[in-house]
Formats: structure tokens, sequence, C-alpha cells
């Protein structure tokens, strides 16, 4: 009876242990699952968070530009009118456009008060208005808005004398770097000559406009160094830029090409 017996404590030894790992296996396999669904879940939100921003970066954006332009904010007001200028996201109006240039223009916001400028000068959402175009470009250029200047400087006529706003905006175009303005001036300043002014500020300006490349100022200089009317002969100095200039003209053609 002995033997028997502990044939049964072992059966019921292995039994039990059987058990212990089944539900060691079960309690392993709800883990497993449940982490599985955590990652899914993870996965899921990741997922989810990118599109979001996705959505974010793609959302047309005009409604708060609007909202942002009502509630008086200069630069909205600017975005707003570009938008409606260039028909981009909102149905083209130049009525619209010049109405929220307007509105920027009033808070001396100067890329504003150029554009709204340009579009009475054309005549686009308004009447053509001159005197209107002039005064806003004008207060642009105050502001020391760089196309606003150069717009004014492009406008000086210098083949006559020039009056003295004029002069200026040629003038602050040329000091700002423009290299046009600065052969647009040395050119002024040489055909001042003829009435008495001194060549200084022709060479002065002849000499930056044609370190910036410009073949028609580095000619002009070869003929203010040459031609004995302008008493400042130097076949030094007209040498080397006939050497430039000759480089320049190279250049020019490859362009062409």
């Amino acid at each position: 009876m002995k033997p028997n017996s502990a044939r049964t404590s072992r059966s019921i030894q292995y039994g039990l242990t059987a058990v212990v790992l089944i539900c060691a296996l079960c309690v392993y396999s709800v883990k497993t699952f449940a982490n599985d669904v955590a990652i899914e879940t993870v996965a899921s939100d990741v997922m989810s968070q990118a599109e979001y921003q996705a959505t974010l970066n793609n959302r047309d954006d005009s409604e708060i530009t609007l909202h942002g332009a009502q509630a008086g904010i200069a630069h909205a007001q600017v975005k707003m009118a570009l938008l409606y200028e260039q028909g981009d996201k909102v149905k083209q109006s130049d009525e619209e456009a010049l109405f929220w240039f307007q509105m920027a223009a009033n808070q001396d916001h100067p890329q504003a008060q150029y554009n709204l400028g340009l579009m009475l000068l054309d005549g686009r959402g308004a009447e053509q208005d001159l005197a209107g175009s002039e005064y806003w470009i004008e207060r642009a250029a105050l502001q020391d808005y760089l196309p606003a200047i150069l717009h004014l400087a492009r406008g000086a006529n210098i083949h006559s004398p020039l009056q003295e706003q004029e002069l200026q905006w040629l003038t602050t175009a040329a000091e700002m770097g423009d290299a046009v303005s600065q052969l647009q001036l040395g050119y002024y300043y040489l055909g001042q000559y003829s009435l008495g002014h001194n060549l200084s500020k022709a060479e002065f300006w002849l000499n930056n406009a044609a370190k910036h490349g410009l073949y028609d100022a580095q000619s002009a200089l070869i003929e203010l160094y040459t031609l004995s009317i302008y008493q400042m002969e130097d076949e030094e100095l007209a040498h080397h830029w006939r050497q430039i200039a000759a480089l320049s003209a190279v250049s020019l053609e490859s362009d062409k090409k």
C-alpha cells in the first residue's frame, strides 16, 4: 500500500506542477498580449499625432490672418492684402487688396505704404491717383524702405538739373549700395561738369559703381581719365579700368550665350 501511496503523492505533485506551469503560461500570454496592445495603441497615438500635425501644417491660415487684420494688426493686414492681390487662398480682388494696404499704411507700415502707392500709380483697385501714389511711396521711403527709395531714385531724370528731393533720393539709394543709382549719380555729376561743377563727386560714384562690376561705369572712368575735356588725364588709372572693362565685356558676352 505504501508504494501506491507514494505514486499517488508524486502524481499529485506532478499535477500541481503542471497546473502552476499552465497558470504561468497563461499569465505570460496575458502580459504579452497586453504589451502588444499597448505598443499598438502607442503607435496608433503617434500616427494620430503625426497626422494631426500634418493637418495643422497644411491648414489654410487665411481665416486666422483675416482675424488678425480685423483686430488691427498691421502685419496681418499687409498679408491679407497680398493674399487678395495674388489670389492666394482667396478670390483675387484688387479692391480688397487696396483696402487692406490702406489700413496698414495708415499705421505707418512701410511695405503697405509702398504697395498702396504702386496700386494708385497703376490705377488698380481704384482710379489712378498720381499725387496719392507719390505721397505714399515717399512716406515709405522716409522710413528707409529700400524698394520705395529705389523707385524714387529710378524716377530721377539725370539729363536735366535735379530737384533737391530727387537728388536726395538718388543719393540715398547710392549710399545704401545700389550700383545702378551710383552709376546714375556719377553720370549726373559728370553732366554737371559743363555747368562748372567739380568732378570729384562724379569720379567717386563712378568708381563705386565700377567696383560693383558695371561695365558702363568702367567705360565712363576710362573716358574721365583719358579725355582732356575733363582735365583729369591719368594713363595709369585709364589702363587699369581698360583691363577691368575688357574682362567685364567678356563676362557680358558669355552671359548672352
